[in-house]
């Protein structure tokens, strides 16, 4: 099994871009509180395709508290001067509001968060547009 969930806060700002295939995608970091021995944050990179990703930047922003739910991933990929970097990233599959901000129309009662059957894709690494 393969399961994330966590309630963080955006640390980056959020860019909506699409690949050559015409796939929406948002890459992001949240920040996680500890509440251990020590308070530490955790920062998670996180990243959500299509109708998921579209609905994380039209309703969220940085600082906002986010509930995320998805699966843990890993990719190589390769610098510019040739160094190989691994990344592992939180593919999100359902986000949820977890602070008391509203949307521009003051309510957040009438959104509704793209189900999993929208969200589901089968990308490659070659549809990155990064």
């Amino acid at each position: 099994m393969n399961k994330v969930c966590e309630i963080g806060r955006i640390v980056t700002g959020l860019e909506l871009k699409t690949t050559t295939n015409g796939k929406s995608v948002v890459n992001f970091r949240i920040a996680v509180r500890s509440y251990g021995k020590d308070n530490d944050d955790y920062f998670f990179n996180c990243v959500a395709w299509g109708s998921v990703a579209e609905f994380i930047c039209k309703h969220f922003s940085k600082g906002r508290k986010i509930g995320i739910d998805g699966e843990l991933t890993s990719r190589t990929y390769e610098t510019e001067k040739k160094e190989k970097r691994q990344v592992v990233e939180i593919m999100i599959q359902n986000v949820e509001f977890c602070d008391g901000k509203r949307d521009e129309s003051g309510d957040d009662a009438n959104i509704t968060t793209p189900s999993k059957a929208e969200s589901t894709t089968s990308e490659t690494e070659d549809d990155l547009p990064f």
